[in-house]
């Protein structure tokens, strides 16, 4: 078995399980009928332009692929891909052949079929709604000494307009600077966002390749593209009490999609005091979920 699928009313899912449960297919009801929301994975192109895919152990990018973490013996993290400056990028999880766990009414539970050593096991469940996708992550440490690590996902939405011809909302209200390297300063103090928005609500011209957070007290935190002349809405949100803090924004070259990026931890975890990073104790779970919605504003 290679694909997957799930159906709700006029919404379906789609993922490869040979390529790390990549999304194939991702519509979601809206006004009785369907929309695509995700630019589909398409395997002849760079694996990371389209689609959705797990970032795991580290998210984006790490200084260093050598790890020691704790006076324990250094950790080679053997990267699979490496961006233009050589820097490991990803994480090692983002391809890799996933085993189905579980198909239900309106879920599929996936597991990968190998682990790392020295890092958590996990299962992704993907819960399809009439207008919704939620993916959750549980991460498990099956060994007898602290696991450390950070994740994130890498979703490319989309509506049927060009990002250009659309406009936003979110409540990410600062911003981390990264530097040419796109790697956070090692004493990062957060920005505030309004210094890359400025007073636009529209995405014409903006360029994005940043790290934001929400430093609230909203109970969500969420990025919102809108297309006001269909009445559309399509939100990535996740909640407080998720282990995302963060979200990488990025606006592809084409302009037909922009990755939002809900991450637990800010890049080059594992060489960064501020990056949050995750920390499992021996035999002990954790779960995570962010969701994707289709809405109609005018039923607002």
């Amino acid at each position: 078995m290679e694909k997957v699928f799930l159906e709700k009313g006029n919404s379906k899912l789609a993922l490869d399980i040979m390529q790390g449960a990549q999304i194939l297919e991702l519509k979601l009801e809206v006004k009785n009928s369907s929309l695509d929301v995700i630019l589909a994975f398409d395997s002849k192109n760079d694996f990371f332009r389209s689609g959705n895919f797990l970032m795991f152990p580290w998210v984006n990018r790490l200084e260093n692929d050598e790890l020691r973490l704790n006076d324990r013996l250094p950790i080679l993290l053997n990267p699979k891909k490496r961006d233009s400056n050589g820097l490991p990028i990803h994480g090692n999880f983002f391809d890799a052949k996933r085993k189905l766990i579980a198909i239900r009414q309106n879920s599929i539970t996936l597991s990968a079929e190998k682990f790392a050593e020295d890092f958590p096991e996990f299962t992704e469940t993907f819960y399809l709604e009439k207008n919704s996708l939620s993916i959750e992550i549980e991460f498990f440490n099956p060994s007898n000494t602290d696991m450390f690590f950070s994740f994130g996902y890498h979703p490319y939405l989309k509506l049927a307009k060009k990002i250009d011809e659309l406009k936003f909302e979110t409540n990410l209200d600062y911003y981390i600077p990264l530097n040419e390297k796109l790697l956070p300063e090692k004493n990062f103090n957060p920005r505030p966002s309004v210094e890359i928005f400025g007073n636009q609500n529209s995405l014409k011209n903006i360029k994005l390749d940043h790290l934001l957070l929400n430093q609230s007290e909203s109970e969500k935190t969420f990025f919102s593209l809108l297309d006001e002349s269909e009445n559309l809405e399509l939100k990535l949100s996740y909640s407080k009490n998720s282990s995302y803090s963060f979200m990488q924004i990025y606006t592809s070259e084409d302009r037909n999609s922009i990755a939002i990026e809900p991450l637990s931890s800010t890049g080059n975890s594992f060489f960064n005091t501020k990056a949050n990073l995750c920390c499992l104790r021996p035999n002990e779970k954790m779960k995570s979920s962010f969701k994707i919605e289709l809405i109609d504003t005018s039923k607002k």
